[in-house]
């Protein structure tokens, strides 16, 4: 890894602070977090959960897509659920 190459520690800071942004409906923050993390853990399943639901929230559904295919089948209906409440379809 690079010298300035966020230690794990960090990326999980990032995680939780994405977390807490998603559940009080800071969606652009908590997407940005998840982007920082992404960029460092581009499989990361929260992150990308993350991502997606947020996305939708902020009306993005071609972003929320590009998160929704890379999860797990669980994650995947997760996401689904919150878009569809919001309107937005990810089929």
């Amino acid at each position: 890894a690079a010298a300035d190459a966020p230690s794990r520690a960090e990326t999980e800071r990032w995680l939780a602070q994405a977390q807490t942004a998603f559940k009080g409906g800071s969606h652009r923050q908590a997407m940005m977090l998840a982007d920082k993390v992404l960029r460092e853990v581009p499989t990361d399943p929260v992150a990308l959960k993350i991502k997606g639901a947020s996305a939708c929230y902020l009306k993005e559904p071609n972003i929320a897509r590009s998160a929704y295919v890379r999860l797990d089948a669980t994650r995947r209906r997760e996401v689904k659920q919150v878009c569809q409440q919001l309107g937005i379809s990810l089929e």
